[in-house]
C-alpha cells in the first residue's frame, strides 16, 4: 500500500493541501467515516483515487470506489478494465455497475445527459444506502466550478446561486473543488499513474462542453486570473449562505411528506432579499435543480398582489404554489 512517504515533495504537498481543504474549508472530520468514490477512470477521479488511497490512514476513513460503465462508447468496457485493475494496485475495493441509457432517456422523456446524471446518482446513492456510506467524494475541480459558474449565469440563476456548486451538498463532497485541473494532471504526472479520456466531453452538442472548449478559454484569456476569480467568488457566495441560513433556521416548516411550508406570518415584514432566499431555502429542501432568479422574482409578484391558488413552476420539476397567503413548495415524483 502507497503512502505519502513515497511521493514526490510536490506531490505530498498537493495531498496536503487536499487533506487541509477538506478539514479546515469543508469543517469535515473523517475520522472513522465510511467515503465512496465515483470512479470514471478519468484524469480527475484517478486522481482523487490516488489522493484519496494516500489519506485514507492519516484521516482515518475508509473508502471503496464506485464505477458505472453506461455503454455508450466503445471504450467504455476498456475504461472499466482499467478501473478494476487501478483498484486492485492500490487496495480499494470498487463496486461495478451497468446502465442502459438511451432505454432510460425515452422511458422519462429527457435528454441523455440528464438521463446519465440521474442514473449515476441513483447509482452512487443506491450504494451508499446498501454499504452504509457517510460520504460521496466526486472529483470536481476549480475549471468545473468556474464552468458551473458561466452556465448559471447563462441559465440566470440569480446570487448566490452564482457562486457555484457547494463543496459539500448532503453527502455530496467535492474535495477537489478549489484545485485547477492543470494541478490534477501534474499530480498524476509526478506519481507516473495513467488514466482513460472520455473524447465525448470535446461533443459541442452539450452546453457544458461548449462553455469548457469555447467560452471559458476566452474569459481566460481576457483575464488569466479567472480562475482565482471564481475561487474568491465560490468563497464569498459561501459566507453569503452561512449568514442567510443563519438567519432563515426555522423559517420553513414540514406541509406534507413532498412539501415544505413558508407561512404568511413569517414572510410578512421581511426584506425581499431575505424573502427571496427563504424561496431558495425551501426549493432546495426539495432536491436537486437549479433555482432560477426570473422564477423567485415571478413567485414574489404573486405573494405580495396575493393571488391564492397560482403555482410557478421550477427546474427539477419543483412547483410553488401561493394559498392564503402562505407558500406551499412541493416536487412531483418522476414514474420510474
Amino acid at each position: 500500500m502507497l503512502s505519502i512517504q513515497d511521493l514526490s515533495p510536490q506531490g505530498a504537498r498537493f495531498c496536503l493541501g487536499v487533506e487541509k481543504f477538506i478539514l479546515e474549508e469543508l469543517g469535515l472530520d473523517l475520522r472513522g467515516c465510511r467515503v465512496l468514490l465515483a470512479l470514471s477512470g478519468g484524469p480527475d477521479s484517478t486522481a482523487l483515487l490516488v489522493v484519496l488511497s494516500m489519506l485514507r490512514d492519516r484521516m482515518g476513513f475508509s473508502f471503496c470506489a464506485a464505477h458505472l460503465n453506461h455503454m455508450l462508447r466503445p471504450e467504455a468496457d476498456r475504461e472499466e478494465r482499467f478501473v478494476k485493475d487501478l483498484c486492485a494496485r492500490l487496495e480499494v475495493s470498487c463496486k461495478f455497475g451497468k446502465s442502459r441509457i438511451p432505454v432510460y432517456a425515452r422511458r422519462m422523456k429527457m435528454g441523455r445527459e440528464q438521463a446519465s446524471r440521474t442514473i449515476r446518482y441513483r447509482f452512487l446513492f443506491g450504494l451508499a444506502k446498501k454499504y452504509g456510506i457517510d460520504y460521496i467524494f466526486t472529483a470536481h475541480h476549480l475549471n468545473d466550478l468556474a464552468e458551473d459558474v458561466l452556465m448559471r449565469l447563462i441559465r440566470g440563476a440569480g446570487w448566490p446561486g452564482l457562486a457555484g456548486m457547494s463543496g459539500v451538498s448532503g453527502k455530496i463532497v467535492r474535495p477537489f473543488l478549489l484545485v485547477p485541473k492543470s494541478e490534477l494532471y501534474s499530480f498524476l504526472s509526478r506519481a507516473d499513474q495513467g488514466w482513460m479520456e472520455d473524447h465525448s466531453n470535446l461533443d459541442p452538442a452539450y452546453l457544458r462542453n461548449r462553455v469548457r472548449r469555447d467560452i471559458l478559454p476566452l474569459f481566460i484569456r481576457e483575464n488569466p486570473a479567472f480562475l482565482e476569480q471564481v475561487t474568491s467568488l465560490w468563497r464569498q457566495g459561501n459566507l453569503d449562505h452561512d449568514f442567510f441560513c443563519g438567519q432563515l433556521s426555522g423559517v420553513a416548516s414540514p406541509e406534507s411528506d413532498q412539501g415544505i411550508l413558508l407561512r404568511a406570518c413569517t414572510l410578512e415584514g421581511m426584506h425581499p432579499a431575505l424573502r427571496y432566499r427563504a424561496y431558495k431555502k425551501a426549493l432546495e429542501g426539495l432536491g436537486p435543480g437549479q433555482v432560477l432568479f426570473e422564477n423567485i422574482l415571478k413567485l414574489d409578484r404573486i405573494w405580495i398582489s396575493g393571488r391564492g391558488g397560482k403555482a410557478v413552476q421550477f427546474p427539477g420539476d419543483k412547483s410553488a404554489r401561493v394559498k392564503n397567503r402562505d407558500i406551499i413548495f412541493s416536487r412531483r415524483k418522476n414514474q420510474q
